[in-house]
């Protein structure tokens, strides 16, 4: 048994509308097999059975393969106030967001 990849949906009370998608990785020998696409339908599915419709991310790579599967540049405004109080502006981290 190995893992192939991991993600995490993170909820924020003052914004329950939306969620961050976190720790978004696919093991190296499972890349560009599909199985990171697999996972982002499963944790978009999830997040709409609870609700979400607003899914974002923190990145400094992989911004084009977000930006393949719907997920447009956004900005800190784009973060609930939880979110936006703890950004460290230090990691050059992008803001990606998707209307689900």
């Amino acid at each position: 048994d190995s893992t192939l990849g991991c993600a995490s949906l993170q909820r924020f009370d003052a914004v329950p509308e939306k969620a961050e998608l976190g720790c978004f990785v696919v093991a190296s020998s499972c890349r560009g097999k599909g199985h990171g696409a697999v996972m982002l339908s499963f944790i978009e599915r999830i997040a709409l059975l609870q609700g979400i419709q607003v899914l974002f991310l923190l990145t400094t790579q992989t911004m084009q393969w977000f930006v393949e599967r719907g997920f447009r540049a956004g900005s800190l405004f784009d973060l609930p106030p939880e979110k936006q109080s703890v950004y460290d502006a230090g990691r050059s981290s992008k803001v990606y967001v998707k209307h689900l």
